[in-house]
């Protein structure tokens, strides 16, 4: 039984009844040769016996997780981190990214409820001030001239209307601090949770297999 599975099974050595036990198996075993050698199924001088383990009784470890976030931008990534501070076991599954062609320009807006949450996930804080301007004013016109609408943070008595981050600094960030999260596991493959959250973005195409 060259690839059967083998199981150990210690004999107590305080115990009279079970040297006296593993000695007559001993020599049990010498006396028919070499049947339970593992690889030949012989019981062992340090006190292990070695059995077959039947296949029915083989264990695979089995990983469960409570939600699987699919998508890996930074809605995915600020959700996975919020989840685990919540002791949730969560998967995060993305797939695996290219190195950028080219260097990243983008940049996201962020409203005052987005800077507070990456406050709380410790994100905000490791953003460097020269990744990070802060929006006091803004005007949006429209097709027509006198189309014209204005906002100021001091009208509506806020330290700042929005903050515009560069987007490549924030997924960096939001990567590190995932790194960190005992509860957060990146996996490439779909796995089993309770709940499935999707944020791959306009174009998901589990969303489009799912009809949604």
């Amino acid at each position: 039984v060259d690839r059967q599975r083998l199981v150990a099974i210690g004999v107590e050595g305080g115990h009279e009844d079970g040297r006296r036990a593993d000695n007559k198996q001993h020599e049990r075993a010498q006396g028919q040769g070499n049947a339970l050698d593992p690889g030949h199924g012989k019981v062992q001088r340090n006190g292990l016996r070695l059995l077959p383990l039947p296949r029915l009784l083989e264990c695979k470890p089995m990983q469960s997780f409570d939600v699987c976030v699919r998508g890996a931008g930074i809605v995915g990534r600020s959700l996975a981190l919020a989840l685990s501070r919540q002791g949730l076991a969560v998967a995060l599954q993305a797939p695996e990214s290219a190195a950028p062609a080219r260097e990243d320009v983008r940049a996201y807006a962020l409203n005052a409820a987005s800077v507070a949450l990456l406050e709380q996930l410790k994100v905000w804080p490791a953003i460097p001030a020269s990744s990070r301007t802060p929006v006091y004013d803004m005007r949006v016109e429209g097709d027509r001239p006198a189309a014209v609408l204005r906002f100021s943070a001091w009208q509506q008595q806020v330290r700042e209307l929005a903050w515009i981050v560069d987007a490549a600094v924030l997924e960096a960030e939001l990567a590190a601090a995932l790194r960190y999260a005992p509860h957060v596991q990146q996996v490439a493959e779909p796995v089993p949770a309770a709940l499935l959250v999707l944020a791959e973005g306009k174009a998901s195409s589990t969303r489009d297999r799912l009809g949604i």
